[in-house]
């Protein structure tokens, strides 16, 4: 990640039976070890709600960051159950 980079890196939105969600993929740095942190932010809109979640450090690789981006993307994944789906996701590289 360079200094003048934005750390959003990936930005979705769709739309579907009353529901609008918005994925975004985020990269930070981690100073101390030079590596990238790649962390997920999603917004689920409807008419009578508004949800927001965010989950820090889905991974340190790039690749596999955006393989679970894409994944949320295609199973349009909601804020509210965001963190049950990245728990899942993560528990399955132990």
């Amino acid at each position: 990640m360079t200094p003048c980079s934005t750390s959003i890196i990936l930005t979705k939105c769709y739309t579907t039976g009353g529901l609008r969600n918005r994925f975004r993929l985020i990269e930070t740095a981690d100073v101390f070890l030079h590596t990238e942190i790649y962390s997920l932010f999603l917004t689920t809109e409807s008419a009578n709600d508004y949800t927001e979640e965010f989950v820090y450090d889905i991974s340190r690789d790039s690749k596999t960051a955006k393989e679970f981006f894409h994944l949320l993307c295609k199973e349009n994944v909601t804020a509210l159950h965001l963190r049950d789906v990245a728990e899942d996701y993560l528990s399955s590289f132990c």
